[in-house]
Formats: structure tokens, C-alpha cells, sequence
């Protein structure tokens, strides 16, 4: 499957893996390619930082997926942005989130994920401590989950920056952050 160590075959094409990033951003991988993909993530340990934006993802693929990072916990920096995730997917991905020692950024920007699936992200970010950064932008994480992801962000001081689009803004969620930034004061709130 691997031309050299810096060349990774997936899918009959040769992809170079620059400074530790594989990027396979508007690839729209299917369920058949996301076998391949578990393969190399789980065999490749070079990889640190893995780009996966823009893919419209299925549910059997997250699966096949977090399945091999899981495995393969090397990855430092994950880009799963732009893919609409569905409800199945956020089990797995709590799963990585909450075993992962090594993830230190996270983007689920332009998702669209609802209050139902939130819950599973913040479990995730309440635990993992070696998460330093998370990007939420655009997804539609409604006020009345403010209190959970207070909770979360007091638990967990390793986290520098979360970037996070609520639904609703308002008094309240300003008084949410400024109770969090008591508890870490290194933590960048950035907000749309």
C-alpha cells in the first residue's frame, strides 16, 4: 500500500504526505474508500495532522473511520469540517474523543450539528485533556447547552481556545463564558 515514507497509496492514486499532513479535503470519499483510509491511518503512523473537509460522510464511513484512529491514536490535528455529520456518527466520535491521548485540535466547523448530538462533543471535551483547541463554528449549538459546555470547559483547564457560532446569543451566554474564564483565564473564547 506505502510507495515510500513519504507517499501513501489510497485508492490507486499516490498521495504525498507533506510535513506530517494528509490532506484529502473534497475527495468524497465513499464507504468502499473508507476501508482504505482505516488501513492507512491505521498503518501509518507518520501522519499527525489528517484533513478531511468537505466529504459528505456517511455514517458507515465516520465509523470505519474513528474505528482507526481509535487504533491509531497518532493523530494530533483532525479536520472533519464541512461534512454535515449525522446522529450514528457521534457516538464513535465520543468514543475517540474521550480514549484519544493525543488530539490536540479538533474542527467540526460547518456541520450543522443540532442540540441532539451536541452532548456527545462536550462529554468528549470535558475529558480529553490532551485537546488544546476546538472549532464549533456554525453548527447550531442552541443556549440551552450553555450550561453543559460551562461545565465541560471548567473541567477541562488544558483547553486554549474554542471557537463556537451559538444559535442564540444574548446576556446569557456572555455570563456563561465570563463564569468559564474564571476557572481557565488561558482559555481564548472565540465567537461568532
Amino acid at each position: 500500500m506505502f510507495k515510500t515514507n513519504d507517499d501513501i497509496q489510497i485508492w490507486g492514486k499516490i498521495y504525498y504526505i507533506e510535513w506530517d499532513i494528509l490532506d484529502l479535503s473534497d475527495k468524497f470519499i465513499s464507504d468502499k474508500d473508507a476501508d482504505d483510509l482505516s488501513n492507512v491511518i491505521i498503518q501509518n503512523f507518520r501522519v499527525k495532522k489528517l484533513i478531511l473537509q468537505n466529504n459528505n460522510i456517511t455514517d458507515e464511513w465516520v465509523i470505519k473511520i474513528f474505528d482507526a484512529l481509535t487504533a491509531n491514536d497518532n493523530i494530533s490535528e483532525l479536520n472533519i469540517s464541512y461534512n454535515y455529520l449525522k446522529e450514528i456518527n457521534f457516538e464513535k466520535i465520543n468514543h475517540y474523543l474521550l480514549n484519544s491521548k493525543n488530539l490536540t485540535k479538533i474542527d467540526f466547523s460547518y456541520n450543522f450539528i443540532t442540540d441532539k448530538w451536541i452532548s456527545s462533543i462536550i462529554e468528549g471535551l470535558g475529558k480529553n485533556t490532551s485537546l488544546k483547541e476546538i472549532n464549533l463554528f456554525w453548527n447550531k449549538i442552541w443556549i440551552s447547552w450553555l450550561s453543559e459546555l460551562k461545565k465541560a470547559l471548567v473541567i477541562n483547564k488544558s483547553l486554549k481556545q474554542i471557537k463556537i457560532w451559538i444559535y442564540e446569543t444574548g446576556m446569557q451566554w456572555a455570563l456563561q463564558f465570563v463564569e468559564v474564564l474564571k476557572y481557565n483565564p488561558n482559555l481564548e473564547i472565540i465567537y461568532n
